[in-house]
């Protein structure tokens, strides 16, 4: 599968596992801007990657064990540094280069998913390797169709299947 957003092409492999009939209560638009942060971000690190690995991101989302709504990105590029993994989610701390990144996104997703979804975000990373970001969020009465939004920020990225 090929990606294109804005000014760049390259081959990557998106994988989608969206469990269709997981639905949560808050706000459309504040879970919108989580969505297309994470996945810019995933498609950022798999561009800036310089490998002759296959390039893969991965978006899953599950009803856990506990009842939680677990959505998982992953992506296998450049990864972030250990020693910075507990810092990202502060406001104007970026690992982007100077003039790329502002420093907000990580930092509004984590305010939105904490304070509008009652859940929490975690990441893991491995410098070079990969990074995986996971939201947790109680599961609550139907509201939003997260499949549905998933797919329609995919779209409004950009992103789509050349064949």
């Amino acid at each position: 599968m090929k990606l294109a957003r804005n000014d760049y092409k390259y081959d990557c492999e998106l994988t989608l596992d969206l469990d269709d009939s997981l639905t949560l209560e808050g706000s459309t638009v504040k879970f919108r801007q989580v969505m297309f942060n994470l996945l810019s971000n995933a498609i950022y690190a798999v561009k800036e990657k310089q490998s002759d690995d296959k390039l893969c991101i991965s978006i899953t989302s599950k009803l856990a064990a506990d009842g939680d709504i677990e959505i998982v990105f992953l992506d296998n590029g450049i990864g972030i540094e250990s020693e910075r993994i507990d810092e990202i989610f502060k406001t104007f701390v970026t690992n982007k280069p100077k003039g790329i990144g502002t420093g907000l996104g990580l930092s509004l997703i984590k305010d939105f998913v904490q304070e509008e979804f009652n859940g929490a975000i975690s990441v893991k990373s491995v410098l070079g390797e990969y990074s995986e970001f996971t939201i947790r969020i109680p599961s609550k009465s139907k509201l939003m169709s997260i499949k549905k939004d998933i797919d329609s920020h995919i779209k409004l990225l950009g992103v789509y299947e050349v064949w």
